[in-house]
């Protein structure tokens, strides 16, 4: 079942609208759903000219509608994500690349925060889209885990993908607070916990069902949650999928991914499932 019906791209004329635009056109195909562009300024002939000539070029036909969204970008942006009722928004998610860092820029990290439906982000989107091959999901073993494990069943299947890695990160901080005994003794109990946390993840997926594809469970062990974004790096992974509360709920994101609001480490997918809470 597609869990996706109405896809929409945020669109600028930045030099990044071609790519993303061929990036939004691929996924739409393999999904089979109504696709549409949110433009954040007033209708005008030469912005209707813009459009049209990208579609041509990209050979996108018949040409998506385009919802004119007047006033502040992100909040006219937004409002036109309700009033449409779309299940996924495609934007771009670079301000700054530095060091390797793919630093979230701030009409993205409004989204992230603020954005009603699922999000994808994307670092370096090309006009000669591919499907995402290597998928990184994060699990802490909780019903929301359960809902973005079930859209990267479905993500991983729609795209062919090659491998699912879902990853546990297990911070030094929650090794005390489950074994204090063993952590204060002076014994490395660290690759028997590890072995315990990867064997928990095979028996969570089983429980939320088969994955389409070749799936790895993975202990990261890190101070902090960002331990995660140093592995999805190492991986070379085409795609993060981290689940996501809805919009107004103390915590957004799985404990220690807040990150991902700063600096993301590949193409980011934030599931926001409305029966989740």
């Amino acid at each position: 079942m597609n869990r996706y019906k109405k896809i929409a791209l945020a669109s600028t004329f930045s030099p990044r609208f071609l790519p993303l635009l061929a990036e939004a056109q691929r996924l739409v195909q393999k999904l089979d759903c109504a696709f549409s562009l949110i433009h954040a300024g007033e209708e005008t002939e030469e912005s209707r000219v813009k459009f049209a000539a990208a579609f041509d070029e990209l050979a996108i036909s018949p040409h998506p509608p385009i919802h004119w969204a007047k006033g502040e970008p992100v909040t006219a942006i937004l409002e036109t994500v309700r009033a449409q009722q779309i299940d996924l928004l495609i934007a771009g998610a670079l301000e700054t690349e530095h060091t390797g860092r793919h630093y979230v820029g701030n009409v993205a990290r409004t989204l992230l925060r603020d954005a009603p439906c699922s999000l994808l982000l994307f670092v370096k989107p090309s006009r000669d889209a591919q499907p995402f091959r290597q998928i990184v999901t994060i699990t802490d073993f909780s019903e929301l885990s359960a809902v973005g494990l079930q859209h990267t069943y479905f993500l991983a299947e729609q795209n062919a993908a090659e491998s699912i890695r879902i990853v546990r990160i297990f911070t030094i901080f929650s090794q005390v607070l489950e074994q204090p005994e063993k952590y204060f003794g002076g014994h490395d109990h660290g690759k028997a916990m590890r072995k315990t946390e990867e064997e928990r993840i095979v028996e969570f997926a089983k429980s939320v069902g088969p994955s389409p594809v070749p799936m790895e469970a993975v202990c990261v062990e890190g101070t902090t949650g960002f331990a995660a974004s140093d592995y999805v790096q190492a991986v070379d992974a085409d795609l993060l999928v981290i689940p996501s509360q809805p919009p107004g709920t103390p915590q957004l994101l799985p404990d220690g991914m807040d990150w991902v609001f700063n600096v993301i480490p590949s193409n980011l997918f934030i599931v926001r499932d409305g029966s989740v809470r």
